[in-house]
This record gives C-alpha cells, structure tokens and sequence, in this order.
C-alpha cells in the first residue's frame, strides 16, 4: 500500500533514517496486534523496527525480541530502538528466521510479521527493497511452521498478506494444525476490491471473527475506523 510519512505521536521519535520506507501495512500489523496481556513479542523480518515499536507503545510490559536477516536494517532498528523511550524492552536479533525457529529457547505470546509476500513477477527493482519483499526468500508456508514451534500454548500470531491469496493462505493455516481466529480485510477506498488481509492465528480453535476496515474516503481523507485504529502513531491524525 501507499507508503506514508510516519512517526510517533506520543513521543515524537522520527524513523525518518528507515532504509526502506515505511508501508501502511506495517502500520497496520502494529495497531491491530492484539498484545494486551503479552509478555513476550517477536517481530519477525522487523525492517527498521517499526511495528516492534508500536507494540512497545501500546504495551508496557512485553519484551520484544526483533528478527531481521539484513544486517543494515537490524542495524538501523537497534538504532531506532536505542532513541525510543522503550529501548529497555527492544533487542534487534540479525539472523535467519528458520534457523532462529529452530535454535533459540524463546518462545512467545505473540509473534508478529509483515512478510514478504511479492513473487518474481511482481519485484521492485530496488535490489533492497526486492530482496525484502521477496517470498521466495522466506515461504509463507516455512513462516508459519516457524512461528508454531515459537508460540506459547496460548500464543498468537498477527500476520498480513494479500486479499488475493487469501484462500491459499488458510490452507497453509490449516496444513499447520494452527487456526484461523480472526480476520481483518482491508479496503483502500470504499468502491475498491480488498487489498489486504490481517490474520490473527493460534493454537487454539476459536470462533472466527470476521471485521472489514476502510482506509480513505478519498484521498488524503481517512475514515473515522482507520483514524481511530492509528492516531496514536500519525501526527496528522
């Protein structure tokens, strides 16, 4: 989605060194997260630690660990984290997310992730930013086995994808033996098709709860339901 200028309200820390602008989709993944009542938080494929510092914001308590395969953008989160008022609470971890799966004791409430979804066909040329948004450098379907062996029994995960993949998506869910607790479908404008899908995912079986959300009305003009989601982290809201 659109990329915007962002920063936050509440503190007013800039993220205006990020390598890689920030997405509405992150911003998006960070305020829906349902982190209330977690301890412990991953933000996997973090970039420049955005929605690890939302996360931070919105709960006082968690520690949040910041996976990153990019040694530049792990860099550039700590860094970030460093001039948060939550730096205490905020590692950035450069590694490999299925060996960091496979490896590390952790194991977390909630996991959160803006993946990489865009196939070869459909690559920036920005050599970074393709490499960053590549699936095939991280499957969906290895993300989420990962994920499942790093939720707590009660853990969840909140992950976005495309409106399009929708039903291949629920597959992998399914194939997982995790389960689909809610999903928010996404909207750019009103008389648009969906873009987007936030999914919240557990071990537990849940009845599923489907929400629809609308960015703008028209351009430059949000609705009351995506301000109120995100005015804690735009100035301009």
């Amino acid at each position: 989605m659109r990329e915007r200028i962002f920063r936050f309200k509440q503190f007013g820390v800039y993220h205006h060194q990020c390598p890689m602008p920030i997405t509405t989709d992150s911003v998006l993944v960070g305020a829906s997260a349902q982190c209330y009542g977690a301890n412990s938080v991953l933000d996997v494929g973090t970039g420049c630690g955005v929605i690890a510092l939302m996360i931070a914001q919105r709960n006082p308590v968690a520690r949040i660990h910041a996976v990153d395969i990019h040694a530049a953008a792990v860099t550039q989160a700590q860094q970030n984290f460093n001039q948060s008022p939550w730096s205490n609470r905020l590692t950035a971890i450069k590694a490999d997310f299925l060996e960091y799966a496979t490896s590390t004791p952790h194991r977390y409430d909630l996991i959160v992730s803006n993946p990489p979804y865009f196939t070869e066909d459909t690559l920036s040329p920005d050599t970074n930013r393709a490499n960053a948004r590549n699936a095939t450098a991280l499957p969906l379907k290895s993300l989420i086995e990962g994920c499942k062996r790093l939720l707590t029994p009660n853990g969840s995960l909140c992950i976005i994808t495309p409106y399009s993949t929708r039903n291949a998506f629920a597959q992998i869910v399914t194939d997982t033996l995790l389960h689909i607790n809610g999903c928010l479908i996404v909207k750019g404008t009103p008389t648009v098709a969906p873009s987007r899908i936030i999914w919240h995912i557990s071990p537990l079986q849940k009845q599923v709860q489907f929400k629809h959300l609308v960015i703008e009305l028209s351009r430059g003009v949000y609705t009351p339901e995506y301000t109120l989601l995100t005015r804690d982290f735009y100035l301009k809201m």
